[in-house]
Order: C-alpha cells, then sequence, then structure tokens
C-alpha cells in the first residue's frame, strides 16, 4: 500500500510540472464577438433591490431615509413596486388619492403627488406587499469643433462613416430641440413633450440643441468655416468671464455688441476684455452706445472674454465672427450626422430644473418605443446631488433591453468642496451601475475643476463600483476654450435670434453627447458586423470598449487645480497615476476613439507565441490629437501566456492587462508593465485586451510586445496531487505511529511474561 501511494505521489509530481490545462470552456482562438458576448452572460447577474433598498432605507420602513414626515406638509413621491396591483390602484383612487403617472416598462411604479401624512399612511397600507421604496419626486438640474479633434473623431471615425449604412437613433431628455436650425434638418424623427408645452419641436432655452448637434448635427452652418457664435445674458458691475474663444489661426475677427439697460446709455458703460492665455491684457472695449461693431486681429490661441458694467445691471447680446476652419470637413459638425434623433422634453420653459417623475416617463416611453425607432443610446446631460432608486433602476432596466444610457457626471465640484464635500459628489442618474458616467476636460486635456468627483457607490456588500467611468472634452474653466455647439433659433433673452448660429458654454452636460455619439456609432458598426445584440452582455461590452480605450492625464494634462471664487479659492489635485485602475476624478481615463476602432479590427489570435513592434507618437507635437495615442488589443486565452515587453526610442508608456469583464462592464484589471516591470504571466481561460497608454509627453519609440505560451499548471491537477501527496504523508506518519506503538506493545508483553 505505502509503495503503491508512493508512485502515485510521484506521477502527481509529473502531472503538477508539466501538464498544460485546458480550462472552463474551450473556445477557438477565432471566435467571434458573438461568441464572445454569449460567454459573458453568466456575469451579468441583473441587481437585486434587496441590496439596493438597504442603501436608501436603513431603517426597513419602505420609506426613504430623507423623507421627513409630518403632519404639516404634502409629499410628492415616487413609489417603486415590485409588480402593478391594478385593483388596488383603482382602490386608492376610490379613497380619493389620484395616481399622477404609472410607469409598465423601466420599473413598475407610480408618481403620487399631494399627499397627506395620512393617505401616505393609507397607500402604505394597501400596497405595503408590493412596495420596495417610497422617494421623494427630486429635482434634477440641467448641468465644438475642437473636442472632436482632441478625441480623434475627426481624424478616424468621419472617414469611415459611409461605410456604416446601419440607422440607429439616440434618445435625448433635455430641453427639448430647434429642428429648424440648418445643422439638424432631417435629423428629428421623433418628438415627445412631456411637459405638455408645444406639438411640435422647439427648445426655449437652448441646451438640448446643443446637445443634439454636437451628437449629430452636420455642421452645414459652417460649411464655408466661417462660424457666427451668439452670447447673451446679464452682467453687473464686477467683471466675469463670459465666454472662452478658441482661435485655430492668426486671423481678424468681428464682434458685434447689443446691450441694454434701464437707463440711458449715457448713465452706464459697458466694457468687453480680450485676455491672452498668458493673462496678458489684449484689449479692453468701452462700448458706449448700445450697438456696436468692431474687429480685432487675434493671434491663434485662447483668449478669455469678460464683460462688466459701471454699476447698473445690463442685458447683452454678443455675436462673434470667426474662421474656425480645421480640415475638410464643416467646423461645427457633430459626432456622427449619420445618426436620427428622437428627443423629449422634459423640462418647462424658462426652467433649469425638472422632477424625476418626468424624466421616468421620459425613459419608460423609450423603452415601450425602442424597437420602432431603433433607439439604441440615451443621452442624459442632467443630475443632481440626491441618489434616485427608481430612476438609477430604470436606467439599468434600460441596459437589459440593448440600451446604453450615457449620463453627465455634474458639475458640483466647487460647491461641494466648499462645504468639505470631496467625494461622492455624483447623484442620480449617474449613480446608476449600468450607465456610462462622464466627467470633462479642458483643450488640454486636464480634468475641469467643475467636474464633480466621484467615489465608491455600491448595490449592496458585494457589489462595489466606483464613478465616474471616463472623461471628454466639457470646456476649461481655467484653461482653454468653451464648447460650441448650435444655438437654438429661439429669442436670445431680450433680443431677436440670428437663426443657424451656434454658441458656447461649459459643463460634462457637452462632455456627455460626445461618449453617446461614440457609443451609437460603435453599436451602429456592431450591427452592421452581425455582432449585437439587444441584451445587456451587449451593452456592458460596448461600455467595456470604451472604458479600455482611453488614457490617464496625469502627467500630460494641464489640470485645472485652482480657482477663485468670491469666498474663497477651491483647491484641486490632478487625477492620481493609477497605471490602469479607475479612480474618483477621471475614471479610467479620456476616451480615445481611434483605440476603439483599432480594437474592433486588431483582434490578436495567439497560438504559441506572438511578436508586435507598435510605433508611439511623438506626444510633444501640437498635432497628437491626429495619432494613435493608445493600442487595444483584444484575444481569447486558454492556458498560461507570458507577456513580456521591451521598450525603444524615447516615448514614455505603460502596458496594462484587463480581463473582460466586471458585472457593471467596467474592465477587470490584472497587471501593468512598466520600467523594470517587463513581464507579467497571465493562468486560466477568458478574453483579455492588451492596452498600451502614454504616461506623459514624450518623443517617438518602439515598443515591442512578446505574448508567449508556457507549461501551465492545472487548477485540478494541482487539487488532486496535493491531496495524493497529503494523503500519502498522512499514511506514512500513521503507519510510523501504528509500528512505533505495535513496538512499544511488544516490549511491554515481553516483559510481562518474563519473556
Amino acid at each position: 500500500m505505502k509503495n503503491t501511494l508512493l508512485c502515485l505521489s510521484i506521477i502527481a509530481l509529473i502531472l503538477v510540472t508539466y501538464l498544460t490545462p485546458s480550462i472552463n470552456l474551450v473556445y477557438s482562438i477565432n471566435s467571434r464577438l458573438d461568441n464572445y458576448l454569449n460567454i459573458t452572460k453568466k456575469f451579468n447577474e441583473p441587481i437585486q433591490y434587496a441590496y439596493l433598498v438597504k442603501y436608501f432605507d436603513h431603517d426597513g420602513d419602505k420609506i426613504a431615509d430623507n423623507i421627513v414626515l409630518s403632519k404639516n406638509k404634502t409629499y410628492d413621491v415616487i413609489i417603486t413596486l415590485s409588480d402593478i396591483p391594478w385593483y388596488l390602484l383603482k382602490k386608492l383612487e376610490t379613497l380619493g388619492i389620484q395616481i399622477n403617472s404609472i410607469y409598465k416598462h423601466v420599473i413598475k411604479g407610480i408618481h403620487v403627488r399631494n399627499l397627506t401624512l395620512g393617505q401616505l399612511n393609507i397607500l402604505k397600507r394597501i400596497l405595503h406587499n408590493y412596495i420596495i421604496l417610497i422617494e421623494n419626486n427630486s429635482m434634477r438640474t440641467l448641468l465644438m469643433d475642437r473636442a472632436t479633434k482632441i478625441v480623434g473623431i475627426r481624424s478616424y471615425l468621419w472617414p469611415i462613416l459611409s461605410n456604416i449604412s446601419v440607422p440607429v437613433t439616440v434618445a435625448i431628455v433635455d430641453t427639448g430641440v430647434d429642428a429648424t436650425h440648418k445643422d439638424l434638418a432631417n435629423k428629428v424623427i421623433f418628438w415627445k413633450d412631456l411637459t405638455g408645452e408645444s406639438n411640435e419641436p422647439l427648445d426655449p432655452h437652448g441646451h438640448g440643441t446643443m446637445i443634439a448637434s454636437i451628437i449629430a448635427g452636420d455642421g452645414s452652418a459652417s460649411i464655408n468655416g466661417t462660424t457666427w457664435i451668439t452670447l447673451y445674458g446679464t452682467i453687473h458691475n464686477s467683471a466675469v468671464q463670459i465666454f472662452s474663444l478658441d482661435i485655430p489661426f492668426d486671423q481678424q475677427i468681428t464682434l458685434n455688441v447689443s446691450w441694454t439697460s434701464e437707463y440711458a446709455y449715457n448713465e452706464c458703460e459697458f466694457f468687453i476684455r480680450f485676455i491672452s492665455e498668458e493673462n496678458q491684457i489684449l484689449q479692453t472695449l468701452n462700448i458706449s452706445s448700445f450697438r456696436f461693431q468692431h474687429k480685432i486681429f487675434l493671434p491663434r490661441g485662447d483668449y478669455k472674454i469678460l464683460a462688466w458694467t459701471t454699476g447698473i445691471p445690463a442685458t447683452y447680446q454678443i455675436r462673434i465672427k470667426v474662421n474656425r476652419t480645421r480640415d475638410q470637413y464643416p467646423p461645427m459638425r457633430g459626432v456622427n450626422p449619420n445618426l436620427n434623433l428622437a428627443v423629449f422634453k422634459v423640462f418647462r420653459s424658462g426652467e433649469i430644473a425638472t422632477q424625476d417623475s418626468i424624466i421616468l416617463e421620459a425613459l419608460d416611453l423609450i423603452l415601450e418605443l425602442s424597437d420602432t425607432l431603433d433607439i439604441v443610446a440615451i443621452n442624459l446631460s442632467l443630475g443632481g446631488y440626491t441618489p434616485s432608486l427608481s430612476l438609477d433602476s430604470a436606467i439599468n432596466e434600460l441596459a437589459k433591453h440593448g440600451i446604453v444610457t450615457v449620463v453627465a457626471a455634474g458639475n458640483s465640484y466647487i460647491a461641494l468642496s466648499a462645504e468639505n464635500i470631496n467625494t461622492r459628489q455624483i447623484g442620480s442618474p449617474g449613480t446608476a451601475a449600468y450607465a456610462i458616467t462622464v466627467g470633462g476636460t479642458n483643450d488640454y486635456y486636464g480634468i475641469a475643476i467643475y467636474s464633480s468627483r466621484g467615489g465608491s457607490y455600491t448595490n449592496g456588500p458585494n457589489l462595489p463600483y466606483v464613478k465616474p467611468d471616463l472623461v471628454a472634452p466639457s470646456g476649461g474653466l481655467v484653461y482653454g476654450s468653451w464648447i460650441v455647439a448650435a444655438d437654438s433659433n429661439n429669442p436670445d433673452g431680450n433680443f431677436s435670434d440670428y437663426e443657424n448660429d451656434y454658441t458656447g458654454a461649459i459643463g460634462t452636460s457637452f462632455s456627455t453627447p460626445i461618449i453617446t455619439g461614440i457609443a451609437a456609432s460603435v453599436i451602429a458598426l456592431l450591427i452592421q458586423k452581425g455582432e449585437w445584440s439587444n441584451d445587456l452582455s451587449s451593452v456592458l461590452f460596448v461600455k467595456f470598449l470604451l472604458l479600455v480605450s482611453t488614457f490617464e492625464t496625469t502627467y500630460i494634462g494641464l489640470h485645472e487645480t485652482r480657482f477663485k471664487t468670491q469666498n474663497d479659492t477651491i483647491l484641486r489635485d490632478p487625477p492620481p497615476l493609477s497605471f490602469g485602475k479607475k479612480d474618483y476624478d477621471e475614471g479610467f481615463g479620456i476616451i480615445h476613439l481611434p483605440a476603439i476602432l483599432y480594437a474592433l479590427s486588431h483582434r490578436l489570435n495567439v497560438s504559441n507565441k506572438i511578436t508586435l513592434f507598435l510605433n508611439t507618437p511623438n506626444l510633444l507635437s501640437d498635432n497628437i490629437s491626429n495619432d494613435l495615442l493608445v493600442y487595444v488589443l483584444p484575444t481569447y486565452l486558454d492556458g498560461c501566456y507570458r507577456i513580456r515587453v521591451e521598450y525603444n526610442g524615447l516615448s514614455d508608456y505603460y502596458l496594462c492587462v484587463y480581463k473582460a469583464m466586471s458585472w457593471d462592464g467596467s474592465p477587470i484589471f490584472i497587471d501593468y508593465l512598466y520600467k523594470n516591470r517587463v513581464e507579467t504571466t497571465l493562468r486560466g481561460a477568458g478574453f483579455y485586451v492588451i492596452s498600451l497608454k502614454p504616461k506623459k509627453k514624450g518623443d517617438t519609440g518602439t515598443i515591442k510586445i512578446i505574448i508567449e505560451k508556457l507549461p501551465c499548471i492545472n487548477p485540478l491537477v494541482i487539487i488532486f496531487s496535493v491531496g495524493l501527496l497529503t494523503t500519502t504523508v498522512l499514511i506514512i506518519i500513521l503507519d510510523i505511529i501504528k509500528r512505533s506503538h505495535l513496538k512499544k506493545s511488544s516490549k511491554e508483553s515481553r516483559k510481562y511474561f518474563n519473556v
């Protein structure tokens, strides 16, 4: 027996040393994306309400903790239900409780307003078995040519648009849209005003029109390069920045100014000042008449425009004529003019805030119409600091039906940091786990100081996730220019509007549609290749693909680290260098669209060994946005593989290894290689992404990557062998103990019998 076990142990050691495994399911190296999507389905378990509710309702009374109960107030609430008990809803109406909205698609739930405390208790008692959570109907507020260049859209996406023939639609939930703007002609295929103000498309505010043109505007109104930018507002006696202007080349610009006040112009003076990037005052204009035209020569660069009056409030309209030609495309073209738009107006005229209940109505209708209108993505450039179970759940439900939702992170860093709130500044709907949450940067790849800082969020103790997911250009408050996009043809305050002009603004509202347009374009490409299905796996794959196609800006960007308010000076650290991990400032980093397209056309087939030579661009150049900065190489590996990197030249890059993918669509970080860390070993079957990212600005170089298969230990063999070895050792020990015991007993016996 002992000799047999010893032989088996030796065999086990041989197996441990030399046997290469075939772990889990075996798939062809050339397996298509749809096979990949099928594999991931088992990882994407639905988010459970039981985990979510604990975050909102610690005492378990089914009423959100932030609702303060009082007899002296009425309540406007959204009630998330496990199912809709129609007969009980009718019973509530007979008791005088009016149901304002019923949500049937994105969530099961109702909206009820003007509830007394007594009615709230009656409602809770009648619907008790169905209620998941009662929460406030919270308020959500409204939170480009250069931007499309920065992320690589102009150089990489537009040349291939003619090859994508699949029509897909983006839903915009916002202030509306001006469909009469030349850039948006024939783009809007569906319109719904959830506020009941108009049966025809309109945008009294202008925010939604900017969003629409960033996503799908064709730039027709700027086709010859000449762009009229219109700014309007109200100013007082302190100088305020009203715009930041990007001049792509040396030129003379035209400035038209109209302003008005309650007083005659000889009792009030209006001033405009141009300041260069170096904070040098270029020119100050004292505008003594209500209408004024002036021409200014400006060298290439960015210029802040400040305005003020001599103590008396004044309203103004400023028009700037500038040539923004950069390439063969219209300068004000959006991400993808081939996209269709379905617009859902949820803000009333003159208001910059709306309620969760109206947003939920829009989302519910979007899901209902998604198949008919081919809706694949939703843009939500709105948000708030308050969490909402119903809103986040609705977005997660949309993902399960194949709809990507892209949400603004918010612009709250300055305000919340002043209150010593430095993390978790992002609220719903940006906290939805399946959403793609977008922060903001300036023109120089630096974090915008206003961009809300995220943190670690949770749907329960076992499901932590980090927001934001990534960043994109949103306009610089300290450095760089503002985002410019189509202006609504509605009146500009007290002044008549100029048709087919543009306007400028900053905020994560405008980085969000860049990502929405990219996501919708990628989906159209996948549909055309037959590699898309309307399910959660497809949505999370697109999210995964976008997040790996990023780079960190720590040592590349010009970060906005200091801003002086009227009462305080706000400081912000640059995003940390995480070597491919996710952080609270920029998520995985700034989007780089060329890397996405590269990944979709460069699937690595690794059998035993493959050697790659990747050229890195000169990051000291002014035209780095025209180069492929990030390499994303997806591959399926089964076994043990060594990845080795050799650096040649002056470039400063690091290599990240990710596995696809975590439950919320984020890449699973495995390891990174940089400088002395030249190799790593991967074990186990799965889809991996090897991503080469720039660390800081440097000159050109060539990076050699070697992926080589190694003899590997099968975990099952390890378990079997360890078990066998352990058993052998135990048997040998027991045998020794037994022999010792028998020997001792024999001596005692001989002594007893006097042998």
